[in-house]
């Protein structure tokens, strides 16, 4: 009986292992996705202009990802906005 207890206990110690694993993965796509937009960024507040409103909700979007309450595997990344 205490095998099985010990099995159980490492096959979900593995299973949140994996799970970690694949939401470190996420936050590095997250960031590198931020990153490469952070020079438009930087572009529009150089200009003094505001940072159109379709960047700025693919942006919050791409943060908000963590929180989303969605599994690693089923995330659907936004669609980055054209440039304008």
């Amino acid at each position: 009986m205490q095998e099985n207890n010990t099995n159980s206990e490492l096959g979900y110690l593995d299973a949140e292992m994996a799970n970690e694993t694949k939401w470190s993965t996420v936050r590095v796509i997250r960031d590198a996705k931020l990153k490469a937009t952070d020079w438009l960024v930087i572009k529009y507040m150089g200009s003094g202009e505001s940072l159109p409103d379709a960047w700025k909700q693919y942006r919050s979007t791409l943060r908000d990802i963590p929180q989303s309450g969605v599994e690693p595997d089923a995330i659907v990344w936004p669609l980055k906005p054209a440039i304008s």
